[in-house]
């Protein structure tokens, strides 16, 4: 379902703020998991409910090899609006720490992002991304779209097409 209203989308944007104060917590590796992949991409098959499963296998085998190299800090690793909680349209807090972890920060952009494309399509996924980048100055590789795209797809049902989206926007902008 569509999230359409225009406070919902707002939201969205402004849950950017929140990531650079994660991402700046000074936690020793050693005190944290490290970011791992919820499944083995060599091990998945495309969701049977996905119209498109040539996309899925492509987005398997990328995901397969080694992620892009970045910096690695503290992640919460299901960073979602689901996940945030607001006060009379400020946000307040973030909440569900349950998978914090070390690894890049992308991870956390990237299943963002993944809600966001579908929860309101991937031009709220995009405005995000944009926002961020205009917060931080930070890049996001789309590798790490896919590779949230895949982490969430085998418990995913057909709800989440619009997460195909996302990946086919992802791999073309990786060339493939």
């Amino acid at each position: 379902m569509l999230k359409s209203s225009t406070a919902w989308r707002e939201r969205a944007y402004r849950s950017t703020a929140a990531s650079p104060p994660i991402h700046a917590v000074a936690v020793p590796p050693a005190v944290v998991p490290p970011y791992r992949r919820f499944y083995d991409p060599e091990t998945l098959v495309p969701p049977v409910w996905s119209a498109r499963p040539g996309l899925w296998e492509r987005a398997f085998a990328l995901v397969a090899g080694p992620p892009p190299d970045g910096r690695a800090c503290f992640i919460h690793r299901d960073y979602h609006p689901g996940n945030t909680l607001w006060t009379a349209g400020r946000l307040t807090g973030v909440v569900d720490w349950i998978g914090g972890s070390w690894g890049p920060p992308s991870v956390d952009l990237g299943h963002m992002r993944v809600n966001l494309a579908v929860d309101a399509g991937l031009d709220v996924a995009d405005r995000f991304l944009a926002a961020h980048r205009t917060l931080t100055g930070a890049d996001h590789h789309p590798w790490w779209d896919v590779a949230s795209a895949v982490d969430c797809a085998p418990e995913m049902g057909p709800s989440w097409r619009g997460m195909e989206d996302l990946v086919a926007a992802a791999l073309a902008r990786l060339g493939g």
